[in-house]
């Protein structure tokens, strides 16, 4: 914890609070805050506009949130658009080697398509065969 000098047990007290709780701390700002508090309850109307205030600064960190709320949703859709369509075009690339594999070996072997979807599955990192074709009709 930093050792801070004022002579506003208030402040201090307070600065320890926040720092305890992983805030960092103006000790200045805390100083000054703790004196209009002071001077607000002495005099109603100070009071009021203190309390105005404080709702005000309340306000504008609920509106900043939101914002940055709204940005990142914002980028979490964009990367699951750009991750779908990247899986899209890797489907369809497996799909055009699956199918020019599967015509080279018509007539070689005995299952052509199932050998091709075998390669594929070695070349796409599948565990096999038929987990390559339920990866690309899920993602195609």
């Amino acid at each position: 914890m930093k050792k801070h000098r004022s002579r506003d047990p208030l402040a201090l007290d307070v600065a320890r609070d926040l720092e305890k709780r992983g805030y960092r701390v103006n000790i200045e700002r805390l100083e000054d805050t703790a004196a209009r508090l002071r001077a607000a309850e002495r005099d109603p109307a100070a009071w009021d506009a203190f309390v105005d205030e404080s709702f005000k600064q309340i306000d504008q960190i609920e509106q900043s949130t939101l914002q940055v709320v709204r940005a990142l949703r914002q980028a979490d859709a964009a990367q699951f658009e750009d991750r779908r369509d990247q899986r899209k075009r890797l489907a369809a690339a497996m799909k055009r080697l699956v199918d020019a594999r599967a015509d080279a070996l018509r007539g070689v072997v005995r299952n052509p398509v199932e050998q091709a979807w075998k390669e594929a599955a070695q070349r796409f990192r599948h565990p096999s065969g038929p987990a390559a074709n339920r990866w690309w009709r899920r993602n195609h």
